[in-house]
């Protein structure tokens, strides 16, 4: 509402003619939720854009155009599809800064709309920068005499959405109240800004509710609930009347959900959906269908806990059928379903992060109805049906992940998020499936979707290397990528000195000026890529997994791959030998269960790296650690470790910080050189992926190598005396820039000369041969890639 009143205050005329006209239809039906034909006329006014020229347009035409991409904007948005919405809130922007001039304040209330967009489409990095640009340009940007607002308010505003995107995308407690207490500050009790104070009491009450900070959570709830009781006759006629009232039920039921008490949170969650089926013509938006599909979660739970029927013989089951078959179809474009084996197709599903929590929901829900059936054919076609949705999310996955890549290719966390929930959901069905009937098809699926998510997490910057080498994209085009990358690494360096030296005002220049319009710009360049060369942008997905076939016939005699899969508690190994039957178990544990091992892993860390392991005591607590870690890790799999040489690890969470090398199969307290440690019957080594294992083993050169090559950059010349130098140690290791001193120095490694010299020593005393060295002002990107060209 403060978006719409600062920006389309612009002109009270209306011009006479055909499109004014259609524009004053177009905006009748919008306000009387007329939706699909408020879409069709604010598309054909758009239609007429092209032949305008802006800087001729009188203010009464440019007010036309302002609104035609705000109401656009906001049907998308509430249709969830914000990737429309976001490119008409963009067009709006662009259209504000013609008019206006860059960092023009103006221009926040754009912002802020595109920020919030962001929020709800699950991409916290972008909500934040722009949220925090509206900020930026409310506090400083120039002023528009032509348009006016209230100050206040709008930071007042501001602030919320920042409090907003903090608790979304966890950036902890201080931060986010500190944002919702300056919402709260501007506000300053007045009557007109109740619906953001509101707003505000309502966000902190389910942040804390989310924690299960339950103390903490009722007092703003209460506060929220006695302020819209005191004032809610006054506000019968406001547009938000309606919106408040549901949403404060809204939170009532997250609040019992969290709580655990179900019946009451079911109650709150349909007194939600009344009001709003009651006072929208058409109940659209997103949180409706989120409420739905968490009415059927809650029935699902009570259908685990309490069993087949509620107190008044209906089934809990049936229940939960209909509530996410409600909610799967307001996620879809067009779906009408006859049973609940009638899948969407992908193409009819909204890209929502949403819609695969829906269809997990279906999924899961057939997963418990096959450990109710009695034969084991009515099992296996339950779980057979479980996995077709989860297919079905996969698959729309992949849409989703060739729209996700963000910034510099990054992938936004909250789609890595969607990976796992469907990655670990499908491995848990393949395992079911492959308990009740043993098939190669279920190890080849689930070896597969491991496959999928640790490429997502280490081979992005791989892909796009090959994309750039298949598509052969013109040396002018690369060059220019290559300039932005620069340019942001440059820019970076400027923030981080910066931010050392405390220096507010360049900070919040370089961040909210430089960066963010370096970040447009780049985004711009990235979308005409895309366009121009469309080959390119399908080069990056073009990812083939390795099978499991692929992998054993590239294994020696001998050898043994133990993949590990699953985040938090749940988790998988496959144990994979070239000669033997693969071994697939389920390793997964309770949440104290993983919480015990992440201890007991960060124990015996700790232990081979501080402790004075003479002390009896130390020994000990290492046995013991070493032990456990054995139990929990290897012990599922013990039979195919023996007479194995070579084991390769391919960890996955936790399993990635094992040193499987010192694992004990026994407790039993000896002195150290009595230990049975794994690493004196197998050799260890470890590996990112499967995947990756299999191309390394494909392009292994020749044994024939004519001596050493040996390279250390060591930097001490740059830095000056390397003790004078901070420790990276002391540097904040969450930035990409923790290699640089303050002064965007690089910090110097002496210790990697040191590194040089020992091996060179070893291969010495070993059997002589020719070595070459580059270290220091030597050791230069020519000097590197000329010596990979020789069989060291």
């Amino acid at each position: 509402l403060l978006w719409c009143g600062s920006q389309f205050s612009l002109s009270a005329q209306t011009p006479s003619s055909e499109f004014a006209s259609t524009f004053q239809r177009a905006v009748g039906h919008f306000e009387q939720q007329a939706w699909s034909q408020a879409l069709e006329d604010f598309l054909t006014l758009e239609a007429r854009f092209s032949e305008w020229n802006i800087k001729e347009l009188e203010p009464e035409r440019l007010h036309q155009m302002h609104r035609t991409y705000f109401c656009l904007a906001q049907l998308y948005r509430d249709e969830s599809d914000f990737d429309q919405a976001l490119h008409y809130t963009q067009r709006g922007l662009d259209l504000a800064i013609a008019q206006y001039g860059e960092n023009t304040q103006p221009l926040f209330a754009y912002y802020h709309y595109y920020g919030d967009l962001c929020y709800l489409a699950r991409k916290g990095e972008r909500a934040l920068a722009y949220t925090e640009k509206a900020l930026y340009i409310l506090q400083k940007g120039r002023p528009i005499p032509t348009v006016s607002f209230d100050l206040d308010s709008a930071q007042a505003a501001v602030y919320y959405s920042l409090g907003q995107i903090a608790y979304g995308s966890g950036l902890g407690e201080e931060r986010t109240m500190y944002y919702y207490g300056q919402s709260f500050r501007l506000q300053k009790d007045r009557p007109d800004l109740l619906p953001l104070r509101l707003h505000c009491l309502m966000g902190q009450s389910r942040f804390y509710a989310e924690r299960r900070q339950f103390t903490e959570a009722i007092p703003f709830l209460e506060q929220a609930d006695s302020l819209w009781a005191v004032h809610r006759a006054d506000f019968l006629d406001h547009p938000e009347y309606h919106n408040m009232e549901r949403k404060l039920l809204r939170l009532r039921g997250y609040y019992h959900k969290r709580n655990g008490d179900y019946e009451l949170a079911i109650d709150y969650y349909q007194r939600y959906l009344r009001i709003t089926e009651q006072a929208f013509q058409t109940p659209r938006a997103h949180h409706y269908v989120l409420t739905t599909a968490e009415i059927a979660w809650i029935y699902r739970e009570l259908w685990k806990i309490h069993g087949h029927l509620d107190p008044q013989g209906y089934s809990w089951g049936d229940s939960t059928v209909t509530y996410i078959q409600k909610a799967l179809v307001g996620s879809c474009k067009d779906y009408k379903p006859q049973s609940v084996a009638d899948l969407p197709q992908v193409e009819n599903i909204r890209k929502q992060n949403f819609s695969f929590h829906i269809l997990r929901t279906l999924a899961r829900h057939h997963q418990t109805l096959a450990f109710d059936r009695g034969s084991k054919a009515d099992k296996i076609a339950a779980l057979d049906l479980a996995y077709a949705y989860m297919e079905v999310a996969d698959q729309l996955f992949d849409e989703v992940l060739k729209e996700s890549i963000n910034l510099k290719g990054h992938i936004n966390q909250s789609v890595l998020d969607i990976a796992t929930l469907i990655y670990d959901t499908n491995n848990i069905f393949d395992h079911f499936l492959y308990e009740l009937a043993p098939a190669e098809a279920d190890l080849e699926r689930a070896f597969y979707y491991v496959q999928k998510m640790k490429a997502l997490q280490i081979l992005l910057d791989q892909l796009n290397e090959e994309a750039l080498e298949k598509t052969n994209l013109p040396d002018v085009v690369i060059a220019e990528d290559q300039a932005y990358l620069q340019a942001f690494h440059d820019l970076e360096l400027q923030l981080y000195r910066a931010q050392n030296q405390k220096d507010s005002a360049e900070v919040d220049c370089l961040k909210n000026i430089d960066l963010f319009d370096l970040q447009r710009r780049y985004e711009t360049f990235q979308q005409g890529l895309y366009q121009k060369y469309p080959s390119y942008h399908l080069a990056k997905f073009e990812f083939q997994p390795t099978t499991l076939e692929e992998l054993k016939s590239s294994l020696k005699e001998g050898e043994l791959v133990l993949e590990y899969s699953g985040s938090q508690s749940i988790g998988f190994v496959m144990a994979i030998s070239k000669e033997e039957a693969t071994l697939f178990e389920d390793i997964s544990e309770t949440p104290a269960d993983a919480h015990e091992a992440a201890a007991a892993i960060k124990d015996l860390n700790g232990l081979l790296q501080r402790s004075a392991m003479n002390r009896k005591r130390s020994r000990e607590q290492f046995i013991q650690q070493s032990h456990y870690l054995y139990q929990r890790y290897l012990a599922p799999i013990a039979p195919i470790l023996q007479g194995k040489d070579r084991i390769i690890v391919i960890g996955d969470g936790l399993t990635n910080y094992i040193p499987f090398e010192v694992l004990l199969s026994t407790d039993a307290i000896k002195p150290f050189s009595e230990l049975d440690f794994l690493v004196k019957n197998h050799a260890f080594s470890y590996h990112y992926s499967s995947t990756l294992f299999v191309q390394a083993r494909k392009q292994n050169r020749p044994i024939e190598q004519e001596g050493l090559y040996t390279f250390a950059p060591v930097y001490d010349q740059q830095g000056g005396n390397p003790k004078g130098g901070r420790s990276i140690e002391s540097e904040n290791k969450n930035t990409a820039l923790r290699a640089f001193d303050e002064n965007g120095t690089l910090l110097p490694l002496p210790e990697s000369e040191r590194e040089v010299n020992e091996i060179k020593a070893l291969f010495l005393d070993k059997n002589p041969i020719p070595i070459a060295t580059n270290l220091r002002s030597y050791a230069t990107e020519a000097a590197l890639k000329e010596n990979l060209q020789q069989p060291y």
